[in-house]
């Protein structure tokens, strides 16, 4: 049994006429969504649709959306706590607001020695048009009653504005489904080894008769040489 929930992550929405709500990240920002997993499950991001506003002005560069999930502690966001020591930006000046500087050199500064969680990215062109949605876009939770913090970030202050909209699903699974997967599993490794030491069992069989033949050939080849040589001798005499 699966359950499910979803949120919409904070921000500035805007409405425009024929167009669902959307999320409004202009260059140089990023949007933070903070969500409680009472249960183990996925954190799925297939449902979000991507769009870059039309490109204006003759400065703008290619850049990149980067999006993250990792676990923080509850309520713990940029601006409530220092994300470096999950791998996440870099310290500001003591005292000052945000406790992390999410951005530098365009990019969301992930510490892959650090870093636990999922990262991936979408490149945003000067001018065409931007992947509409993340390819496996989904973070397997193996931690129940964990906050886990969905992060997405238009680092390049030289980009283009980016509207997001859909739904980040969590997707929870019942333990009783893990304890079934759990059993599956082990059922399904005990018949392949079983296969594999049939196999070995087989080949072993097949050396053995192979070795046997072998030597009956090699038995019957002497005895016929040798009783070859005695005739010939015979003959002489």
């Amino acid at each position: 049994m699966n359950f499910f929930r979803h949120i919409s992550l904070r921000g500035r929405q805007e409405n425009h006429k024929d167009e669902a709500p959307s999320i409004v990240i202009p260059p140089g920002k990023a949007e933070e969504a903070v969500h409680w997993m009472e249960m183990r499950g996925d954190i799925d991001l297939s449902a979000l649709t991507f769009r870059a506003d039309h490109a204006q002005g003759d400065k703008l560069v290619e850049s990149f959306l980067d999006i993250a999930i990792f676990e923080v502690p509850q309520g713990c966001t940029s601006q409530t706590c220092d994300l470096t020591r999950y791998g996440v930006g870099k310290p500001r000046d003591f005292g000052s607001l945000p406790f992390s500087n999410l951005c530098d050199n365009g990019r969301l500064i992930i510490d892959k020695e650090i870093f636990q969680g999922y990262h991936t990215q979408l490149m945003v062109p000067m001018e065409a048009s931007m992947p509409k949605r993340v390819k496996h876009g989904k973070y397997v939770v193996r931690n129940k009653n964990k906050s886990y913090e969905v992060m997405i970030a238009n680092c390049n202050e030289g980009g283009r504005t980016i509207r997001i909209s859909g739904q980040v699903f969590f997707d929870y699974y019942d333990d009783n489904d893990l304890i079934d997967l759990s059993f599956r599993s082990e059922v399904t490794l005990g018949l392949i080894a079983m296969c594999i030491c049939l196999l070995f069992t087989c080949l072993t069989i097949r050396v053995r008769r192979g070795t046997r033949a072998d030597w009956e050939y090699e038995r019957m080849t002497a005895i016929a040489a040798a009783s070859h040589g005695e005739t010939a001798q015979q003959n002489e005499n």
